[in-house]
């Protein structure tokens, strides 16, 4: 059995020195064959398991894993196989390199991740509803509208209604949520029943700041009203007042769009008729 007599100074890598190797993954047998290599410069398989006390086979699988990182490279000599070390030059271009594919990696997962769980929250999206019942309760639903809108981008109210069950239950509120409403600088724009009191709030339209526009049969009992990032139902049964608001971007995106749509297709066919 032979005796190999080892260099203990070659044998081992400074503490530091192994410790970054193996955060950048090479294992113990590759860090002792590099740090040999970089003493060495140049040595054939069988030295370096000389040197490092690392069994051929070991040796082999270490220097497999460094050629093919390209940090050593085989020698071409009449003998056997002879393999060197890449120059500080090459291992600090190859230390970037994988740098630069690292943060490519970390970049990519954050953004699959962000993506998936944007995908999540809208594949799961579900509105906010809050429910109102009572005169005070909606009384404090056209206030939540006020001071919605006031502090939204669009600082408007779209609104499909009747006047006369708002006049007939909130007659007295009327003017106070008016006032109100100016102050706070929002404007209303209604789609409209035609009838006297619908008529009497269009003819009043530069004083409340409305906007107003008004549909033959148009039979409905309550209201939909959009503002900021909410949609609010409102129905009279009975003289009786609920309303249920339901609050989130998609739910708006839904209903303003089609309450543009019908508005400007009716001020279009309008325009049209008086020609």
């Amino acid at each position: 059995m032979p005796i190999f007599i080892i260099d203990p100074m070659a044998a081992s890598s400074p503490l530091h020195l192994h410790h970054s190797l193996k955060k950048l993954g090479f294992s113990s047998n590759e860090i002792d064959v590099l740090a040999v290599l970089f003493k060495l410069k140049q040595g054939t398989a069988i030295e370096l398991s000389k040197k490092t006390a690392v069994p051929l086979v070991g040796v082999q699988f270490a220097i497999s894993g460094l050629v093919r990182r390209g940090l050593i490279r085989r020698l071409n000599t009449s003998k056997e196989e002879v393999y060197e070390t890449c120059s500080l030059k090459e291992f600090k271009i190859w230390i970037e390199n994988k740098k630069s594919e690292h943060d490519s990696i970390y970049k990519e997962a954050e953004e699959d991740i962000e993506g998936f769980f944007s995908f999540m929250q809208e594949t799961s999206w579900q509105p906010t509803i809050t429910y109102y019942e009572g005169k005070d309760e909606v009384i404090s639903l056209y206030d939540d509208m006020i001071q919605t809108a006031a502090h939204a981008d669009d600082k408007n109210i779209y609104s499909w209604m009747n006047m006369e069950n708002i006049e007939e239950i909130f007659s007295e509120y009327v003017p106070e949520y008016i006032e109100k409403r100016k102050k706070f600088g929002v404007t209303s724009n209604n789609i409209l029943p035609v009838n006297e009191a619908s008529l009497d709030r269009g003819a009043k339209k530069q004083v409340e700041q409305r906007n107003t526009m008004f549909v033959e049969n148009f039979d409905i009992n309550g209201q939909v009203r959009i503002y900021g990032d909410k949609v609010a139902f409102i129905t009279f049964e009975e003289g009786k007042p609920v309303g249920f608001v339901f609050q989130g971007k998609k739910i708006v995106d839904l209903f303003k769009p089609i309450f543009k749509l019908y508005w400007d297709d009716k001020k279009h066919q309008d325009k049209k008729d008086r020609i």
